[in-house]
């Protein structure tokens, strides 16, 4: 797993690295005069050094990132099918909202994407918790009612109703 947190994080910093320069060049256009692509070779050179940048330095972070991944991982297997179920639900809502914002959002240069990235982690966050903690929800929205696992609950009869044996009813 360590390996496999290493990678994505030297592919991020991969990006990261592309974007930058790219970003650079950008502002550098109107004073040096770039063919198409040199920018590219440039670019892609900048990608390739944070990457390289990024594999160096990304040993203690994989560690600390592989350890909480374990920790949610037993976390999640202590979860019972009922909480899984309101817990992805949850998420699939929250990424629904936070995509609903994400398409004003991502019209912000520059900062749009990284906003649109924190808005879908924190609203499939979010939407994770408040279905987990609201389990309960499922039973309250359940067109079926188990009956068995509610004993306190009577079917009264017309009868019973007009000749006023509710009380006698209830007590049995």
């Amino acid at each position: 797993m360590k390996r496999i947190v290493k990678a994505a994080l030297v592919l991020i910093g991969g990006l990261l690295g592309y974007a930058l320069v790219r970003w650079m060049i950008d502002l550098t256009e109107y004073r040096v005069h770039l063919t198409p692509l040199k920018k590219e070779y440039i670019a892609i050179s900048g990608a390739l050094t944070f990457a390289g940048l990024t594999f160096f330095v990304s040993n203690g972070v994989a560690s600390k990132i592989t350890t909480k991944l374990r920790k949610y991982q037993e976390a999640l297997h202590r979860l019972s099918p009922k909480e899984l179920l309101m817990g992805s639900a949850g998420v699939v809502i929250g990424l629904i909202i936070a995509n609903l914002l994400n398409i004003t959002i991502l019209k912000i240069q520059y900062i749009g994407i990284l906003l649109a990235l924190v808005c879908n982690f924190l609203f499939a966050y979010l939407g994770l918790t408040f279905f987990v903690r609201k389990k309960d929800l499922l039973d309250d929205l359940s067109l079926t009612h188990n009956y068995r696992s509610q004993p306190h609950r009577k079917v009264l009869d017309t009868r019973a109703i007009i000749d006023g044996r509710i009380v006698d009813v209830y007590k049995a």
